[in-house]
């Protein structure tokens, strides 16, 4: 007679694993086993010369893949089945065969949606080095999705692995294929899509990796592209090229040459903080600002160019928000914390602050401490300091805003530090309110 215990070990073991799964795990491996395999410090690889096998492999991984759900991929059998699924479908990447090419990129893409990241990561070289060699093929289709799927990799790769997958990326000169890729999306009408992605992993890769900057910020025609570009009114479009100007600010020198254009990229980057656009829109905008504006140079350039529309933006973008049953949306979190970001620019003397303060941003900063609650300015104006600080207790910590405060109080610091001598809050008519704000700092 079978043990309890026995009889719980099966139990977990077929825990999300049904017969239909198992089937399909017969028929891959009965597939995979049609090629010759072979293991190497990259982990396993398979090889299949024949066009019709490289297919049948390719469906049965696919078909695998489908059957999969979040509990059965906790399973010893799929975990097990990770490094030669991944070997598999690189090995037939690393082939060009066109014949299975797009099937093979598609499958690359699920495999890098549906496997945790944390089982790939072993095994990402399997991908890396064929995917990055496809960016070019002449299918637009393959060349789309091999990016997408390394935009995948990319955004979930570990520091660990950093440097392993940046020799993977010189070696198939991700970085100069991206560059010709980007600028001849203009020339040769080629869908949204492409561009895209192909901006978007170019971005990923300034981001990591600043020696690969060099070549991008020193190309001529790649900023003339750029500037035609970035007039396109799609959103995703807008989204991939500001971006890539952000990931190309992050050197000092691409910030001077995007700032040779000062006055066009000014007005795309404002324009994208009206509150009328898409979050997305907005968030990379503010980034986009922020990188552009991290040196006090920087700065400087912009407040020249639009002081007042970019204050009142910042001001605009940290007040509009509101609560729905006590809670505030993911995507309003999202633009509060960016806004505030940005507003520390407030760190560097300037004209700016003049208008940070001439735009009431005494009064926004309150509400984002105090929230949407009964506590108002106006009845606080009426109260002695010591029943304005009972007031503030009663709401001061139980707020959904409270990951904000730090920035508030840094905002705040800065903007005290670099006001001007002769500055009063009562110049502005703003004496209560940042005598509120003095309180709840103290």
């Amino acid at each position: 007679m079978r043990s309890s215990s026995s009889s719980k070990q099966a139990a977990d073991n077929s825990r999300g694993i049904n017969g239909h799964i198992l089937t399909l795990h017969q028929r891959l491996y009965h597939a995979l086993n049609l090629g010759t395999r072979c293991c190497d410090d990259k982990g396993p690889k398979w090889y299949y010369s024949d066009i019709e096998i490289q297919r049948l492999v390719v469906r049965s991984v696919d078909a695998f893949l489908d059957s999969i759900s979040a509990e059965s991929l906790q399973h010893q059998v799929v975990k097990e089945s990770v490094g030669d699924i991944v070997g598999a479908v690189g090995s037939i990447l690393a082939s060009k065969s066109e014949a299975t090419m797009r099937l093979a990129s598609d499958v690359a893409v699920k495999i890098v949606r549906m496997i945790p990241s944390s089982m790939l990561q072993p095994h990402f070289s399997n991908l890396i080095h064929p995917l990055s060699s496809l960016l070019s093929f002449r299918e637009l289709r393959v060349a789309i999705s091999c990016a997408s799927a390394l935009n995948l990799i990319l955004s979930n790769l570990t520091s660990k692995r950093e440097k392993k997958v940046w020799e993977i990326l010189k070696t198939t000169k991700v970085v100069g294929d991206l560059v010709e890729n980007v600028k001849g999306y203009s020339t040769e009408n080629k869908a949204t899509e492409y561009f895209q992605e192909m901006a978007s992993l170019l971005s990923k890769i300034l981001w990591r990796w600043p020696p690969s900057r060099f070549h991008v910020w020193t190309d001529k025609k790649l900023f003339s592209i750029l500037d035609t570009v970035k007039l396109n009114p799609d959103c995703s479009i807008k989204i991939a090229v500001m971006q890539l100007f952000s990931a190309l600010a992050l050197c000092g020198n691409g910030t001077n040459k995007l700032l040779e254009d000062g006055e066009g990229l000014v007005k795309i980057m404002v324009d994208s903080l009206d509150s009328s656009n898409p979050y997305s829109v907005q968030i990379e905008g503010l980034r986009l600002a922020q990188c552009l504006m991290t040196s006090e140079q920087g700065c400087s350039k912009i407040i020249k160019l639009s002081c007042d529309p970019i204050v009142k933006a910042i001001i605009t973008l940290m007040s509009k928000w509101s609560l729905d049953a006590g809670k505030l949306a993911k995507d309003q979190m999202s633009i509060l914390v960016e806004a505030c970001r940005l507003a520390l620019i407030t760190r560097w003397e300037g004209d700016h602050h003049f208008y940070f303060w001439k735009a009431g941003v005494d009064r926004v900063l309150l509400r984002l401490i105090i929230g949407n609650s009964d506590t108002t300015q106006q009845s606080l104006h009426s109260l002695s300091l010591q029943e304005q600080i009972v007031k503030l207790e009663e709401v001061f910590d139980t707020d959904v805003l409270l990951p904000l405060r730090p920035y508030v109080w840094d905002i705040l610091g800065c903007l005290t530090a670099n006001c001007m001598e002769d500055f009063f809050p009562k110049m502005h008519g703003n004496e209560t309110v940042f005598n509120v704000l003095v309180v709840c700092a103290w």
